[in-house]
């Protein structure tokens, strides 16, 4: 029997946990942005899918059927790509936020270590002089 590496196994579920969540997020977005779509900016939608509506309808005029089952499908599509980037934006911008904190951190820091050098006498003011 061969011998399980455990912290692998542990950076694979922390992964798909991960994913699930990114995954919830998106599929939490879209809804929203599909009720929205609904419900507040037909109009909006209808003047910027126009000529995509026309171009289906007029390339299945023989069936009007699949003419709409195309345009929902694109329509659809179209929202989901947006959730998407908007997600991903987000944790982006999360992201950042995080390393700026971190990075803002890790300067007082170092300024602290650098005054107590300078208060014990290790660090002179010639130190801090640009060359």
């Amino acid at each position: 029997m061969s011998e399980i590496d455990w912290n692998a196994l542990q950076e694979q579920i922390r992964k798909l946990h991960m994913g699930e969540k990114v995954s919830g997020d998106i599929d939490t977005r879209y809804s929203a942005m599909v009720e929205e779509m609904l419900r507040e900016k037909p109009d909006v939608w209808y003047e910027k899918l126009r000529p995509f509506v026309e171009e289906v309808i007029n390339l299945h005029k023989e069936d009007p059927e699949e003419a709409v089952e195309t345009l929902v499908s694109v329509i659809m599509q179209i929202v989901h790509h947006l959730a998407q980037h908007e997600v991903l934006i987000e944790y982006s911008v999360a992201l950042q936020t995080k390393l700026v904190e971190s990075l803002g951190a890790e300067s007082q820091k170092s300024s602290k270590i650098l005054e107590a050098l300078y208060r014990k006498g290790v660090l002179s003011p010639e130190d801090f002089k640009k060359e």
